[in-house]
């Protein structure tokens, strides 16, 4: 039987796993997963707020169409009861809950979040594992005996809201010369237009490697449940991220006042599928949150009208990879990019530019050497923003300027 299940990880970013270049952690879980997945290598989310995000994720519409104006797709949830699919909620975020229950997923799972005064003391008892703990009783229990094939949705807070994973993870990954890790459990929220001192940014480094370190078991003890499970071996397992978790490069840490980077909107996607489908691969198109809403109803045989950038259900498609685009929004700002691009227009402050893709984390800002660029991406930025604002948007047509560095 034909079953899905997403595993959505608040606050990962991609660039602390191996197999998106990172060097310095061990993933192995995920090293292993991303050899038998598909791996986006571009996808960029739509939103850093939670609930425009998973309009993309739930509705298939982009964050930056206006709720009033949703008339089409109808919501996950109902797309699945039509084709007689159950589906089921698992999480530990009130916002997601509560958005899944508005939607009218057949079953919720809450996970308790527990405070705790300091790290834990094994990854057993960290608030991830409570949230894996949940999904692999589910997935053994009633997942395991459906007679109706499902979608399983886990959203685990994860990094975004505690970092409890043994303070032992964290001096691991410390050299003799460092300074004290620290035993943070608060995830830090902070903004400074100053530089952050040297030290500091390297201790917030190590604890959210630590997170991620515990993770990573998790992540292996999730998958090898799995594979012990029959009914689970022509199902499709999405791993993600709604979005990542800045620490400090361009003067953001974590939460406050989010800005559209790459280290925030820039995430991690592995999706597996039977091995009868396929071996792993790598997308390189640029692909976005409301496009994981597509591979979920192809995956159950939803017909919807809307093209869906990932080619791994059709391998007769040919993505247009010259003339893809991401566009996330967020309280006012807008960020677009290209194959060639990455613009942010913020609320407050001016335009920046930065070449694709050599400059990965957007550190060198180009927008004074390029005004042909600026020029074009300002007037391609205005018809996006007109194009959301239809029940039916038509985004515009990428200029080729904006596509290749050399036009």
């Amino acid at each position: 039987m034909q079953h899905a299940i997403v595993l959505a990880l608040d606050g990962l970013s991609s660039s602390i796993l191996g197999p998106y270049g990172n060097t310095w952690l061990e993933t192995p879980a995920f090293n292993k997963l991303a050899d038998e997945s598909l791996l986006a290598q571009q996808m960029i989310a739509d939103s850093p707020d939670l609930e425009s995000l998973y309009q993309s994720f739930w509705h298939g519409t982009h964050a930056a169409m206006p709720a009033e104006l949703r008339r089409e797709p109808a919501p996950l949830p109902e797309q699945l009861a039509i084709q007689d699919v159950l589906s089921t909620l698992i999480s530990d975020d009130e916002t997601v809950m509560s958005y899944g229950e508005k939607l009218g997923f057949d079953e919720i799972c809450q996970v308790p979040t527990l405070s705790s005064a300091g790290p834990a003391s094994s990854i057993a008892e960290t608030q991830l594992a409570r949230v894996f703990a949940t999904a692999v009783e589910h997935l053994a229990t009633t997942l395991a005996s459906s007679e109706r094939p499902r979608l399983v949705w886990i959203h685990a807070a994860a990094l975004r809201h505690s970092w409890d994973a043994p303070q032992s993870i964290r001096q691991q990954l410390a050299d003799e010369e460092d300074p004290q890790v620290p035993d943070l459990v608060e995830p830090p929220s902070l903004f400074s237009a100053e530089p952050f001192d040297p030290d500091t940014m390297l201790g917030w480094s190590q604890c959210y490697a630590g997170e991620v370190v515990a993770l990573d078991e998790c992540l292996n003890w999730l998958l090898s449940e799995m594979e012990k499970l029959p009914q689970l071996a022509e199902s499709m397992f999405i791993t993600t991220s709604p979005r990542g978790f800045p620490l400090g490069v361009h003067g953001h840490v974590g939460n406050c006042c989010p800005a559209l980077y790459a280290d925030l909107v820039q995430v991690p996607t592995l999706i597996r599928l039977p091995a009868s489908l396929g071996e792993g691969s790598r997308e390189y198109d640029l692909v976005q949150s409301a496009d994981l809403f597509q591979v979920v109803c192809q995956w159950f045989g939803i017909e919807i009208a809307a093209p869906c950038r990932f080619g791994l259900l059709n391998p007769d498609s040919s993505p247009n990879r010259t003339g893809s685009f991401s566009y996330s929004v967020n309280a006012g700002s807008t960020a677009i990019r290209t194959p060639a691009w990455f613009c942010r227009f913020p609320s407050e402050g001016e335009m920046e530019l930065f070449a694709k893709p050599d400059d990965v984390w957007e550190i060198n800002e180009v927008a004074t050497l390029r005004p042909d660029v600026v020029e074009a991406m300002t007037l391609f930025q205005q018809k996006l923003q007109q194009s959301y604002q239809s029940s039916s948007p038509v985004p515009p047509e990428l200029p080729e300027l904006l596509a290749d560095h050399w036009h």
